[in-house]
């Protein structure tokens, strides 16, 4: 027995080892596949917005108060679509901002680097920088706007609250392992071994970023020592924002998880041992390939969104060459007016509801998951046909107008964006760039119906 569990042991060392490995470098490509996602929807918006003649017009007629105006209420309405808390601007030629969809005063940017990229005509997303408007540490996505004959008259961008990226990491990291995201200067911009980051914990100096700093977009996995502790870390460079993402577990974390499998084994015997190793084996396939633990949003009761994301990439990733799978991205119509007139606690209900509903509308193994706000993801498997995609579809909307507060209509409606397998593509971030770019064409063409493969389909009432 005695040499059994020593075989045993060797092989746990191993398979811990090798778990490590991959589960650093799984957490560094969802966050770049996170950034991406951030960016390239922000980018889509701003250039729709950068082609806008009314936009054109006000930045070659500044006298035109009308004009602008017009161009600031259009704005305000793009940036409620995001529902994310950030902000958007739009600058004129000399730097100057026209108008703030956060409602505050106007300031000049003509010192800051994005403005001189974007003034020359090249979209850009900035390095961190302190707001001169608010003192927050932002992100500027920032896209030229150009006049009827090529000149660039002005730009429109957006700012990112560079803190919700601590809480996307706080939320992705369910492990003994620490994940830290650096701007290109070396200053550490999110940890998810702390509650929050500091202006100080920015301006500190970090042990880890020496290690890291020839990072590429090669993901790279290599031991360390960190804290006077030595570690596994996986680390490397985003390419969109310079950012260098690194993911480490210290070989202790290791060792205590091969620890209380040994054991296990001492105690249960080897014959019960290897039992509990083949069942573990068939679980495998599931911490392999997207690490699913029962994470539930709170409020709903569903999935959420680091769950969401990881089981989604799993039922594609086993989809046979072929399988109609469905992603839906829901967005619920005027929540924010419920918040707004009838408080949080209405809000909640609200959206309490409309899960339980979504609960009771899908079977047990698709995928049900809230992404924060107002923003719900439901993934289908195996789907008989394309009139199944879109039955579903208007069933959702049906329970979204029925919602109710106090014996009355909450007035809420549905947008949906829908992609598909095998049309829209056959991995998980191409189907939600797809998804995503469907809901924001139904939220431009009136709300209240869903957009799918191009076409949009509104509800009635």
């Amino acid at each position: 027995m005695t040499v059994a569990i020593g075989v045993l042991g060797v092989g746990f060392i191993r398979a811990a080892f090798g778990e490590a490995k991959r589960e650093g470098a799984l957490y560094n490509e969802v966050i770049h596949k996170h950034i991406a996602g951030l960016i390239e929807n922000d980018k889509y918006v701003l250039r729709a917005n950068a082609k806008d003649s009314d936009t054109v017009y006000a930045l070659k007629h500044p006298e035109d108060k009308e004009a602008l105006s017009i161009v600031a209420d259009k704005i305000d309405e793009l940036n409620e679509l995001f529902n994310d808390g950030n902000n958007m601007i739009i600058t004129n030629a000399a730097g100057q901002q026209l108008h703030r969809s956060d409602g505050l005063d106007p300031v000049q940017v003509v010192d800051r680097r994005y403005y001189r990229e974007a003034i020359h005509g090249r979209e850009c997303v900035s390095e961190v920088v302190a707001s001169h408007a608010t003192g927050k540490m932002i992100i500027v996505i920032e896209v030229p706007v150009f006049s009827n004959e090529g000149k660039p008259i002005g730009l429109v961008q957006r700012d990112y609250n560079i803190t919700a990226l601590q809480d996307f990491i706080l939320d992705l990291d369910d492990s003994d392992s620490v994940i830290t995201l650096f701007d290109e200067e070396g200053r550490r911009i999110a940890d998810s071994s702390k509650e929050a980051i500091t202006e100080k914990d920015m301006k500190e100096s970090s042990e880890i970023f020496p290690l890291v700093s020839e990072a590429s977009s090669e993901v790279k996995v290599n031991s360390a020592t960190i804290a006077q502790e030595k570690c596994i870390i996986s680390y490397s460079r985003d390419e969109l924002t310079g950012w260098t993402i690194a993911t480490y577990m210290p070989y202790s974390s290791i060792f205590a998880g091969i620890y209380r499998l040994v054991l296990v084994a001492v105690v249960l015997g080897v014959v019960l041992l290897l039992v509990v190793l083949l069942a573990a084996r068939t679980m495998a396939i599931h911490i392999d390939g997207m690490r699913l633990s029962a994470e539930i949003d709170k409020l709903t009761q569903l999935y959420n969104k680091a769950s969401t994301d990881r089981i989604c990439r799993y039922i594609i990733a086993k989809n046979a060459p072929g399988t109609l799978s469905a992603l839906y991205i829901i967005d619920l119509d005027h929540f924010k007016d419920v918040n707004d007139t009838k408080g949080h606690s209405a809000g909640d209900y609200v959206l309490r509801e409309f899960a339980d509903a979504l609960q009771r509308l899908f079977k047990p193994d698709d995928c049900v998951g809230r992404f924060g706000g107002d923003e719900f993801i439901v993934m289908l498997r195996d789907l008989p046909g394309l009139d199944a995609v879109r039955e579903k579809a208007r069933q959702v909307g049906r329970i979204a107008s029925a919602i109710e507060y106090n014996g009355t209509s909450a007035n809420i409606t549905a947008s949906i964006g829908i992609a598909t397998t095998p049309v829209n593509g056959d991995d998980y971030d191409t189907l939600f760039k797809e998804a995503d770019r469907a809901v924001y064409a139904v939220k431009n063409d009136g709300r209240n119906g869903f957009c799918f493969h191009g076409e949009i389909e509104h509800f009635g009432g």
